[in-house]
């Protein structure tokens, strides 16, 4: 148990844990007294007051989940998703529902920007991944959301080893098929002829047909975007705007390490 909760339900690390205090660990209806323990044998840890035995799926879930909480942040594919604040369970489902009064999901996180506007839906799977129920009310909602798989060792709350898209709307998708063919390397630097006086100093230009088709199919998707009606658009123009820096930022490299090898 890395997590644990004071009386006011506020999240603490095993390292910011006082021995002496009692803390708390809450799931669904159950609450455990939690004191802190560090003897010769182990270090720093947690522990149930009385002795009670948790399931260590549970543990390791519930720390998933705080650490989640407590970066506000999530990584899907090269992109850093960063979030002003996240829900957890009931108060996420309340939270949800006073948008969509048919909610009826408990989802394990959810991310909402500085106005918030719903982001993103988190899912954390150490035991069980969704269903195809729970995949149909997903689709359903059109909530974007994100599951993350963490194994079977369940031994690292910051690294899951796996993140899949279970609702994804089609045109940040489309965006995104088009940024991973850049990233898989479709992308050719074209030589051009500098002028002898030396006020043109650049030696390469990107100057390939794909990349500017890509580039005006991006521009199009963006318009979509701001224009669709009942998609998150909070959640959609950040992934655009950061993914528009990553695609600038990449040119912007592949030029340097060209000019580099000159």
């Amino acid at each position: 148990m890395i997590y644990a909760e004071d009386i006011n339900g506020n999240s603490i690390h095993i390292d910011d844990a006082v021995k002496g205090n009692i803390y708390y660990f809450r799931y669904q209806d159950k609450e455990y007294e939690i004191i802190v323990a560090h003897g010769d044998k182990y270090r720093k840890h947690y522990k149930t007051k009385r002795g009670e035995d948790i399931d260590l799926n549970i543990i390791f879930h519930k720390d998933c989940q705080k650490y989640l909480k407590e970066k506000k942040t999530v990584q899907v594919d090269n992109l850093t998703i960063m979030c002003d604040k996240v829900l957890l369970e009931a108060e996420a489902a309340r939270y949800i529902k006073a948008k969509i009064p048919d909610y009826s999901m408990r989802p394990d996180c959810l991310f909402l920007d500085n106005d918030g506007e719903i982001m993103c839906i988190v899912e954390v799977n150490v035991t069980h991944a969704k269903d195809d129920k729970d995949l149909e009310k997903i689709n359903q909602y059109k909530i974007i959301t994100y599951e993350l798989t963490y194994g079977r060792e369940k031994n690292d709350y910051r690294n899951p080893i796996g993140i899949e898209g279970l609702y994804l709307s089609e045109i940040p998708k489309q965006i995104r098929d088009c940024h991973q063919r850049i990233r898989n390397g479709n992308i050719k630097i074209q030589k051009f002829e500098t002028e002898r006086n030396g006020r043109n100093k650049q030696l390469y230009n990107i100057d390939d047909s794909e990349i500017r088709e890509l580039e005006r199919e991006i521009r199009e998707l963006e318009r979509e975007i701001r224009e669709e009606e009942g998609l998150n658009t909070s959640f959609n123009n950040y992934i655009a705007r950061i993914q528009g820096e990553n695609y600038k930022k990449r040119l912007e490299n592949e030029q340097t390490k060209q000019t580099k090898t000159t």
